[in-house]
């Protein structure tokens, strides 16, 4: 999953660039870990507030309120973000521009060359 994740940041920094004329690469890595950690921070914060929620008790028969609270966290609410994102993808048609994008900024990045070596002489 995060192979996919990973290799898709390159498309909207392509879709920026082609947009705006600039490249945001390093800005959109930045971005993607500093959110990176504050997913992480979240994930283990709801965590707590749920076995907080179940009445978890470390080292004890557990009550039922806990066992849902540990099967919302590690089943329920991860299968409704997995059917989010598989929704969330079927409006994701940047994969389609993409070839065009490319060439494109294949175009801009060549005459900007030959401008570059002409200015130099």
């Amino acid at each position: 999953r995060q192979a996919i994740y990973f290799s898709m940041q390159a498309d909207p920094v392509d879709y920026g660039e082609w947009k705006t004329g600039i490249n945001a690469s390093g800005l959109m890595m930045a971005l993607n870990g500093f959110m990176g950690k504050l997913t992480f921070a979240f994930a283990g914060a709801l965590s707590g507030m749920l076995l907080t929620w179940g009445s978890y008790v470390p080292n004890q028969t557990q009550p039922d309120s806990a066992l849902l609270a540990i099967q919302l966290g590690y089943l329920i609410i991860p299968a409704i973000l997995v059917v989010f994102s598989m929704i969330t993808m079927c409006f994701y048609n940047l994969d389609k521009m993409y070839p065009q994008i490319r060439a494109e900024l294949d175009v801009r990045s060549q005459k900007a060359e030959t401008d570059d070596h002409q200015t130099a002489l």
